[in-house]
């Protein structure tokens, strides 16, 4: 009898196990609790007018053109999208964008929007310096020693993004993919900030995209950004474990 209950449960436990994910999925981190706040902010070097880096969308840069955050894709113009303002006496080299998370995640992937504005989507960010910190106040990266650059972690060095079309349904992509210089797994470390130090966009590097050129050569942009935490774990875990273990008493029992 002990051991038909134990068939029993066993069986019980394949079944769950079989309608249980490998994991769940991931965790999108910069979600808007309600019409105006997120949970994490933004800051940047300068933005230009009509252009925010924190607002009433899903994302912590605002897209208010058409960005559906259900289907993750973008209309093909932008107005509060993220363009640094025109006219930096330190052009490209002093133009940087930074986001707080908040609090300390295990990031599991970064998905980004370069700028798709249809008339000028070649200010685009094409070549960045991406670093990482899980410093309370990291300071400025490129500024060596204590306070500064000590905080941080160079994630991607002089990693070149892909560009946005300038054409509407625009799907966006993993860094990962395109980060071909990263040093290290995201989901190796902890990290509370995120930051991109520009080296250059598609229009400063002459790359002829067929149009969309209508920013000056010290402006760049980019649409937008989700961040997500790597996943929590699922209900297979625990019940692949108990496997195991009632596995193990039916042999013993046996």
């Amino acid at each position: 009898m002990k051991y038909n209950k134990t068939l029993t449960t066993l069986a019980a436990a394949a079944g769950l196990l079989a309608g249980a994910g490998t994991a769940s999925a991931q965790t999108l981190i910069n979600t808007y609790p309600s019409a105006t706040t997120s949970n994490i902010t933004a800051t940047a070097s300068s933005i230009s007018t009509n252009t925010s880096v924190n607002g009433p969308d899903r994302t912590v840069i605002e897209s208010n053109n058409g960005f559906v955050p259900a289907t993750g894709l973008h209309a093909a113009g932008t107005q509060q999208s993220w363009r640094s303002a025109p006219g930096d006496a330190a052009g490209l080299a002093n133009q940087w964008i930074q986001w707080d998370l908040g609090a300390s995640f295990t990031l599991d992937s970064i998905k980004v929007w370069n700028y798709n504005d249809s008339s000028r989507y070649a200010a685009g960010i094409r070549q960045v310096d991406i670093y990482i910190s899980n410093t309370a106040t990291p300071g400025d990266p490129e500024i060596a020693g204590a306070g500064n650059g000590d905080n941080w972690t160079l994630w991607a060095g002089n990693a070149i993004l892909s560009a946005g079309p300038g054409a509407a349904g625009y799907t966006g992509f993993d860094l990962a993919t395109v980060a071909s210089t990263e040093t290290f797994a995201l989901n190796t470390v902890s990290t509370r900030y995120v930051r991109f130090e520009v080296d250059s966009t598609f229009r400063s590097d002459a790359i002829n995209l067929g149009g969309g050129t209508g920013d000056a050569t010290d402006v760049a942009a980019l649409a937008q950004i989700e961040f997500y935490a790597v996943p929590e774990p699922s209900s297979f875990a625990l019940i692949a474990g108990m496997f195991g273990l009632t596995w193990v008493m039916l042999r013993r029992r046996a």
